[in-house]
This record gives C-alpha cells, sequence and structure tokens, in this order.
C-alpha cells in the first residue's frame, strides 16, 4: 500500500552556447582591412583589431558536417557525435556523456552550428512549453521515456521550460541564445487537501492502481491525486507508533486520500498518531489478524 510514483524532476544543466567548434577560421583569428595611406595623408591609428561575432543562431548550411564525427557508441537515440575533448573548453565537457577517454558525445545540432542555436519548440508534459533536446545529454537520457516527443525527431525529447511540480525554470529554453519561454508554467490543480496534485493516469505507470481521483477534475482522460511528497526521488514516509487497545504497533505515516487508507479505516480506527496534517499513522501488521497490512511494503 506505499505507493511509489516516479519522480519527474526535469532540471536541465544549463549547457552554454559557446562552443569553440569552429570551421570558418581558428578561434580567435581576426581580420584586417588593407588601407594603404598615400602621401599627403596621415598613416591612420592602428586600433585594435576586432572579432567579428558569431551569428546566433546559426542559419544556412551546416559550419561542420556532424558526419566527420563517429557516432556515440553509448547512445542509441542517434543524432550525436563523438567530438574530440581538445575541439570543447574544458569547462563545458561535464554537459556530456563521454565517448572514451579523448572525446565526448555532442549533439549534431550543437556540431552543425558551432553551438549557436535555438531548439524546437514543442508540447512537452500536460500541454507545457518545451524544447526539443537530444536523448544522448546526460540531463535528458534518464528521463526521455517519460517525456514526450511532441513535434521533435525520434533522437529528442520534449523537455519542458517549467518543472511543472515545482514551477522553477528547468534551463531546457536557455540553451544558447533562446529568447526564453514565451508562455508561464502550467500550474497543476491540487487535491489530497492540498498535498498532492491531479495528474494524467497514463503519466503515472504502475502507481496508477494506488491512487484515487479525490478532488481532481475529469476533463479529457482520467485524472488521479498524486500526493506531492510521493514525487520527491527517494521519497520515504515518516515512521510512527499506532497506539490501540490491541497495544502498540509500528506503522508509517500515510497520506488521507490514498485509497488503500480508507481500506484499513473500514477494518480498524486510525488517528494522526504525530504524523503531519492529512496523515494517518498506518500499522505495518494488522492488530486483529497480525497479517501486513502493506503501508511498510519496501521500508
Amino acid at each position: 500500500m506505499n505507493p511509489k510514483v516516479a519522480t519527474r524532476s526535469f532540471l536541465i544543466g544549463l549547457i552554454a552556447a559557446s562552443f569553440l567548434v569552429t570551421a570558418c577560421g581558428e578561434p580567435g583569428e581576426t581580420y584586417y582591412v588593407d588601407y594603404q595611406p598615400t602621401e599627403s595623408e596621415e598613416p591612420p591609428v592602428e586600433e585594435a583589431p576586432v572579432e567579428e561575432p558569431a551569428v546566433c543562431p546559426h542559419v544556412g548550411e551546416p559550419l561542420i558536417d556532424p558526419a566527420a564525427f563517429p557516432p556515440c557508441p553509448s547512445c542509441t537515440a542517434g543524432g550525436a557525435g563523438c567530438v574530440p575533448k581538445a575541439l570543447l573548453p574544458p569547462e563545458k565537457l561535464a554537459s556530456f556523456d563521454e565517448c572514451d577517454a579523448d572525446s565526448v558525445c555532442v549533439p549534431n545540432i550543437i556540431i552543425e552550428t558551432s553551438g549557436n542555436f535555438i531548439p524546437q519548440t514543442c508540447d512537452s508534459v500536460f500541454g507545457a512549453e518545451g524544447r526539443c533536446l537530444s536523448k544522448c545529454l546526460p540531463t535528458v537520457a534518464p528521463k526521455a521515456d517519460t517525456l514526450p516527443q511532441s513535434s521533435c525527431t525520434a533522437a529528442e525529447a520534449c523537455v519542458p521550460c517549467y518543472d511543472p511540480f515545482t514551477q522553477e525554470p528547468t534551463g531546457a529554453c536557455e540553451q544558447s541564445c533562446d529568447p526564453g519561454p514565451t508562455e508561464p508554467p502550467v500550474e497543476l490543480q491540487t487535491c489530497c487537501s492540498g498535498d498532492g496534485v491531479c495528474l494524467p493516469t497514463d503519466a503515472l505507470g504502475d502507481s496508477a492502481d494506488q491512487l484515487g481521483q479525490d478532488n481532481c477534475v475529469q476533463n479529457e482522460g482520467e485524472m488521479l491525486c498524486v500526493p506531492t511528497a510521493f514525487l520527491e526521488p527517494d521519497h520515504v514516509p515518516a515512521t510512527c507508533i499506532d497506539q490501540s487497545i490491541f497495544g502498540d504497533e509500528p506503522g508509517v505515516c500515510i497520506p488521507e486520500c490514498i485509497p488503500a487508507v480508507q481500506g484499513l479505516l473500514q477494518d480498524m480506527t486510525l488517528d494522526q498518531q504525530g504524523c503531519p496534517n492529512n496523515h494517518l499513522c498506518a500499522p505495518c501488521l494488522n492488530p486483529i489478524t497480525g497479517k501486513p497490512t502493506g503501508a511498510c511494503d519496501d521500508m
């Protein structure tokens, strides 16, 4: 009865816009105007050369052909190549997975544009505004299966601009010269006396059958109430002692909105017993039958 909902933490580490993978000239190369003064003219004052800034986003033919680099062996999604570490700033190497000791896995869009790009806009989880980011990025790969593809390529996933649970920016819409999101964060309906959010059934996987509708409005598809605590990484419920006429029984604090808690209430009396508000102390063992209640499973 201890529901486990996979965390939906979408925080994405920023990927810097300045990648020194250049095709036109070497980094730091400058250009001069060929000027020769006449005898009646004073030589002009020599000024420091000015480096022409890169255009962002890059448009036109790729600056570098991604086919020049071998595909990433650890990323089956494709759309990325193994770029030598020497072509990237050392402080940016942690943004990518290693191919080997000398190269890292860089998405093709970064290679083609020398890092001057704006990811495609897409519809992410719960209809929120997002950006198409490579599944080969180490910040995206672990969440790729829980993110929609939307209008992205098969090698990309649509990452939301804001974490739908915290409303905090994920960094997905701050890549390179992206001007940022145009829509505000999606606000999820609350439930479970304010301690939960309403999520669509198809986003909950195996946890769906352990959750109830509570006060969630049913629009398109079934919406279920998920206690926000269950969305936290490595969530472990607080322990408690269920005190009854049968004696003291160790238990855990479970939100009242969980259907299994309501099922236990049909067999026994549950109290708060030091648990947080809107939680009840569910014993590990049924004090009447002595059998496990399921409340302490996986503890």
